[in-house]
C-alpha cells in the first residue's frame, strides 16, 4: 500500500489521467460543485474528489482516494447492490445511499453516476453526491406531526372530512366519518366519491353544494342542521384550507357536532350577519 509522498505521486498521476484532457469549464464545473464529485473506476477506485466531497466526506482528497468506494460508501446500504447493477446495466443509476465521513458518522446521500470513457478509452464514472440529512429529518417530523394529528382526529366522536373545492368530491375523513355511513347506509366511502355516490336525494345534494359554496365564499361557514340519519341535530363548521398565499381554497374542511337537544330555529352563522335557511 503507498505512504506518504507516494500516495500524492500517485494521486496527481491518476487525477490527470482522469480530468487532465477536460477542457477549463469543465474543470471548474468539477472544483466548484457545490454537490460531492468523485472521479472513479467501476471496481471502486477514486481518483479524484472536488472540494465540496471532501468538505462533505471531512477528509482530504488524498484519504478519499486512499478509502475508496469501501471507505467511503456504507456497505450496508440497502440500495447498494441494485445501483451498482443498474449503472453496469444502463451506463447511469441514481439512488440513495449511505456514506461515511472521516470520523465514521454516516449519512444519507441522494447519489447519482454515470460511465464513460476517458482520454486513454479506460471505462471510468462520475459519482455525484448530495447529503440530505437535514431533508430527511424533516420528513420524520412531518411524518410524526402528521401522525399525531390524525390519531387525534381519529380519535374524536365527531365527524370531520375534507372535500376538493372544484367538484365537491371527498379527499379525506376520519374513522368516525367511515363509521357513521357503514352504519347507517351501509356505504363504504372512499377518497374521490362524489356527493351523489353518498346522497340519493338531489334537493339535499344541491344544499350541500350551497353550503360548500358558502364556505368557500365566506372562508368559514356554520350551520345546525337535522342529520339524515339517527334522528340527531349537528353543527356543521366548514372552513376552506389554503395552500401558500394562493387566494382559491385548496379544499374544504368540514366537521359536524352533536347538539344537545333540538334547535328552536336553523341558522347559518356567516360573517356580516346572519343567513336563515
Amino acid at each position: 500500500m503507498l505512504r506518504g509522498e507516494s500516495i500524492g505521486s500517485a494521486l496527481t498521476s491518476a487525477r490527470h489521467s482522469a480530468i487532465g484532457h477536460s477542457s477549463d469549464f469543465h474543470r471548474a464545473v468539477f472544483e466548484h460543485a457545490m454537490d460531492g464529485v468523485l472521479l472513479t473506476a467501476p471496481d471502486g477506485q477514486i481518483f479524484a474528489a472536488n472540494p465540496s466531497a471532501c468538505r462533505l466526506l471531512g477528509r482530504t482528497e488524498a484519504q478519499i482516494c486512499t478509502a475508496g468506494r469501501d471507505g467511503v460508501v456504507d456497505p450496508s446500504s440497502p440500495q447498494l447492490q441494485q445501483f451498482l447493477i443498474e449503472r453496469r446495466r444502463h451506463g447511469s443509476a441514481r439512488g440513495e445511499l449511505v456514506l461515511v465521513r472521516g470520523d465514521g458518522a454516516r449519512f444519507p446521500a441522494e447519489v447519482s453516476s454515470e460511465q464513460f470513457l476517458d482520454a486513454s478509452g479506460e471505462l471510468r464514472t462520475i459519482l455525484m453526491f448530495r447529503d440530505i440529512s437535514r431533508a430527511k429529518a424533516s420528513e420524520q417530523a412531518l411524518s410524526e406531526s402528521q401522525a399525531l394529528l390524525s390519531a387525534i382526529v381519529n380519535s374524536t366522536d365527531d365527524l370531520v372530512w375534507s372535500v376538493d373545492p372544484g367538484d365537491f368530491s371527498l379527499q379525506w375523513c376520519n374513522d368516525a366519518f367511515r363509521d357513521h355511513f357503514a352504519r347507517h347506509r351501509s356505504i363504504r366511502v372512499e377518497p374521490g366519491m362524489r356527493l351523489e355516490d353518498i346522497i340519493t336525494d338531489r334537493g339535499i345534494i344541491d344544499r350541500w353544494q350551497s353550503y360548500f359554496r358558502t364556505a368557500l365564499r365566506q372562508q368559514s361557514f356554520s350551520i345546525e342542521y337535522s342529520a339524515l340519519f339517527g334522528n340527531r341535530f349537528l353543527l356543521l363548521n366548514m372552513h376552506t384550507i389554503r395552500r401558500g398565499v394562493e387566494r382559491s381554497a385548496s379544499r374544504y374542511l368540514a366537521r359536524t357536532s352533536p347538539i344537545a337537544s333540538r334547535p328552536s330555529r336553523s341558522c347559518a352563522k356567516a360573517r356580516g350577519g346572519t343567513v336563515r335557511w
